[in-house]
């Protein structure tokens, strides 16, 4: 019973962190949908990190591109990039960012895929965008040793 009472108790501490008004839907556009989205905490010491899982439809069968660009939480305004290379039929893609160095708890942040048949220069086939909430409260993320700065 005790046990019971405690798991309730961290279910509704977690759900109170974010709003489901304010947990972005998933995007699917022309051959991509997003499949899940959200952030990761892992490494030494443990930093926050992007991770989204695209999946692809409707492809011509050869080698692609994705160029992701993740909403630089830190304030520079410059974009963090990473770029994939796969061949399809593969039909998933799971992109992960650097670390971070900071985020705000409790926002949205805006995630871009630009899909090129063949090499970055290659032409466009589709862009997909998709926002990722992050909503670990400071106090949280300080008790699970996070080393990234949560304002």
């Amino acid at each position: 019973m005790k046990k019971l009472l405690l798991l309730s108790l961290a279910a509704g501490l977690l759900q109170s962190c974010v709003s489901s008004s304010s947990l972005p839907d998933p995007v699917t556009s022309n051959h991509v949908a997003t499949e899940g989205a959200g952030f990761m905490m892992h490494g030494q010491p443990r930093k926050v990190h992007y991770s989204v899982s695209y999946t692809f439809r409707d492809l011509k069968p050869g080698a692609y591109t994705a160029q992701v660009e993740f909403e630089n939480p830190g304030g520079s305004g410059q974009p963090i990039r990473v770029t994939k290379r796969f061949s399809y039929p593969v039909k998933s893609l799971n992109v992960e960012s650097p670390a971070l160095t900071r985020i705000r708890s409790g926002q949205n942040y805006n995630v871009r895929l630009v899909l090129h048949q063949g090499s970055a220069s290659g032409p466009v086939v589709d862009t997909h965008s998709q926002q990722v909430n992050f909503g670990v409260p400071k106090a949280m993320a300080a008790q699970m040793g996070v080393a990234t700065q949560i304002d």
